[in-house]
């Protein structure tokens, strides 16, 4: 079930079947450049495994981000703080303004967090 929609993206709750994928996505240096380094698959789990206790007590979470067009997960997007990481052929297209004009709309707040 999404979380938030825009036109490009669709954002949901991340499940057991999106590890590989983000373990993938999270062991590429290029699509992890502005975070804190490469994650292993044991890392990556141990980020999802903390997600679902986070969005339960309706806390800034992590979600999937998936392409709209045809629900390929391109990467993530927090509202801790705001920001995405997402594939680098995706970049440039302007998926974190329609996700920050949108989470403002139903959250009402400049930050999310």
């Amino acid at each position: 079930m999404p979380v938030l929609e825009t036109s490009g993206l669709t954002l949901r709750r991340f499940c057991e079947d999106d590890v590989d994928l983000l373990s993938g996505l999270m062991a590429n240096q290029d699509f992890m450049r502005f975070s804190l380094g490469v994650y292993t698959r044991e890392q990556t789990l141990g980020v999802l495994e903390k997600v679902p206790a986070r969005q339960n007590a309706n806390m800034p979470s992590l979600f999937a981000a998936m392409l709209r067009s045809n629900g390929m997960l391109l990467g993530y997007c927090g509202f801790e703080k705001i920001g995405m990481s997402l594939k680098k052929q995706t970049i440039h297209r302007g998926f974190l303004t329609n996700v920050f004009s949108r989470s403002r709309a139903r959250w009402g707040k400049e930050s999310a967090a």
